[in-house]
């Protein structure tokens, strides 16, 4: 339902979900995602918290609530999760993502001086993503002259 933007029926799902199953992770990542689509962070949060009792080393939910926590101003709860979650062995799709929300949360509380410090570091991981290898992005990047494009350009 999210994938069709229709949030209203991806919120019930959701809620039916857990009303099924109070332990379902995936209930809760997707209330999650869904309130925060619909622009209530203070749902997403504890939806964010809840999957997070119920799996609290998923690296992408981390990253997902640290997202959340900036959204809500609350930046250095968001910075503290991140740090905390690039401190764990990650994917390259997660350590990208971990990496670029810390930027924009460093950016947020003028730490200017870690913030490119950590877009650089997750430019180096984007080249590993499948979604910067599809010949789409092949055809973006040919004409970009950016020293972060020309490995993907040929």
């Amino acid at each position: 339902m999210q994938q069709l933007s229709n949030f209203s029926s991806a919120l019930h799902l959701g809620n039916e979900v857990i009303a099924i199953d109070p332990s379902s992770f995936y209930g809760f990542q997707q209330l999650a995602v869904t309130y925060s689509q619909l622009n209530r962070t203070q749902d997403a949060l504890q939806a964010g918290e809840r999957a997070l009792a119920l799996a609290p080393n998923h690296a992408m939910m981390q990253i997902f609530q640290s997202s959340l926590e900036a959204d809500a101003n609350q930046s250095e709860a968001a910075r503290n999760r991140l740090e905390t979650v690039l401190k764990q062995t990650l994917s390259p799709r997660e350590e990208f993502r971990a990496r670029k929300e810390l930027a924009r949360v460093l950016d947020r509380l003028g730490v200017f001086d870690q913030v490119f410090h950590n877009l650089h570091k997750a430019a180096a991981f984007s080249g590993d993503l499948p979604d910067c290898r599809s010949g789409l992005d092949q055809r973006h990047f040919s004409g970009c002259k950016s020293r972060f494009c020309d490995a993907r350009s040929s």
